[in-house]
């Protein structure tokens, strides 16, 4: 199961870290070093993607796609987020006010969190699946332009 953000770099996937637009590009492959430029780095693991051996840095604008998987579950007929299992196997549930009633999340013993609802749930009462959702990289250049650019003026 792959999580987090990802991005198509020279044709290739790669799991990405953003950092107002600029991407950190991770690698399990030694090999990437010759044929993508990438750097040896010490080897870490890295949760929903495996044990990283090499990045490489390059700018939003250098990739064909980024977009980030994320964990989904329905709950009671609820489509929700989901975190990570614990020791037990359970997960947090999250719904937006938005997708569920009050009186729903009432009745499914769920605890108001952050303008939405949550609830622990065991991995085996859900349907768990992922999602991917894409970014359109112009707007997202853009975007971190012009925040760029707001930090330089507020400094």
């Amino acid at each position: 199961m792959k999580l987090g953000a990802f991005a198509k770099y020279m044709g290739k996937e790669f799991k990405a870290g953003n950092r107002l637009g600029e991407i950190t590009l991770f690698s399990k492959n030694i090999a990437d070093i010759e044929m993508y430029g990438f750097e040896k780095c010490e080897p870490f693991d890295m949760y929903g993607f495996g044990r990283v051996v090499c990045e490489k840095d390059v700018s939003l604008s250098e990739v064909e796609e980024y977009y980030v998987i994320g964990l989904k579950a329905i709950y009671e007929g609820y489509k929700g987020g989901i975190g990570r299992p614990d020791k037990d196997n359970n997960v947090v549930i999250g719904f937006g006010c938005d997708h569920i009633t009050p009186d729903e999340a009432r009745r499914l013993e769920m605890q108001v969190d952050y303008g939405g609802y949550r609830k622990e749930v065991p991995m085996d009462e859900l349907e768990i699946f992922e999602e991917r959702e894409d970014y359109d990289i112009p707007k997202l250049v853009a975007m971190y332009k012009k925040a760029k650019e707001k930090n330089k003026e507020d400094d």
